[in-house]
């Protein structure tokens, strides 16, 4: 699991998937597509915050972190990791936090267009949630989609052109007719799943009525990662100012 302000595996590659995937224009959609998109929008609609608990684990060396992250509309968000590490967008800036080293960064996003924002928000935040308690980064122009059976029913799966010279798609599964999340894969120009995150277990909030994410893996260049939740809340009512942070006296500030 990588953090900011620590040498880890940086968050390139999910920002490049990203916007290679939102780069095509081509025209396209049918009633799967729309009927998907619609069960996206009702549940962006009945999530108004939430904060999640949870253990990221590297399958891969075993070693594992525990941290939180919340959420609140529009696009308030904060994650910890350990007490070391904190990294919240207020609104207006990221700030990233390292408490270990006595570091802080401050880059400001005034005059950075809605879709950059937001991926750049999912990539820098890629590690604590997954798509299913956000919204997958759809473009409906570009995109097909077709209604498969699976173990639990109907799903749709979704298939997004990547304009990228080794990747060739980006294929979004959610089960019908509510939108949950089941997987997300991204190929290559042969055919060969390079990076992806799979649901293995779900939990159920009585508030909304909507299944989330509780188990997930994420695979990819840089290992296979397993976040667990020990604990989510939704729609508690989380106010704006708890993604503000302060930066202690006597820390070195970064842009």
């Amino acid at each position: 699991m990588r953090t900011a302000c620590t040498s880890v595996p940086p968050l390139l590659l999910a920002t490049a998937l990203a916007l290679a995937a939102c780069g095509k224009s081509a025209g396209g959609g049918g009633p799967e597509l729309a009927a998907a998109t619609a069960a996206i929008e009702r549940r962006t609609a009945a999530i108004r915050d939430y904060a999640l608990a949870g253990t990221a684990t590297d399958l891969g060396t075993g070693k594992a972190l525990a941290f939180t992250y919340a959420f609140a509309q529009p696009t308030y968000t904060k994650a910890t990791v350990g007490t070391e590490h904190v990294t919240t967008f207020d609104g207006t800036a990221v700030v990233i936090v390292d408490h270990a080293n006595k570091v802080a960064q401050r880059q400001e996003v005034k005059g950075q267009k809605e879709d950059e924002l937001l991926l750049s928000l999912n990539a820098l935040f890629a590690d604590f949630t997954v798509e299913g308690w956000r919204p997958p980064l759809l473009r409906p122009r570009g995109m097909t989609a077709r209604t498969e059976r699976g173990a639990d029913g109907e799903r749709w799966l979704i298939s997004v052109p990547i304009d990228d010279d080794t990747l060739a798609e980006q294929r979004v599964t959610l089960r019908a007719p509510g939108g949950e999340f089941v997987e997300k894969a991204f190929l290559d120009k042969s055919g060969k799943v390079v990076a992806g995150v799979k649901v293995l277990e779900e939990l159920k909030d009585a508030g909304t009525g909507l299944s989330f994410p509780k188990v997930w893996e994420r695979t990819g260049p840089q290992g296979r990662f397993k976040v667990v939740l020990d604990g989510a809340t939704v729609n508690a009512g989380l106010a704006k100012e708890q993604f503000t942070i302060a930066v202690p006296d006597g820390y070195r500030i970064g842009t």
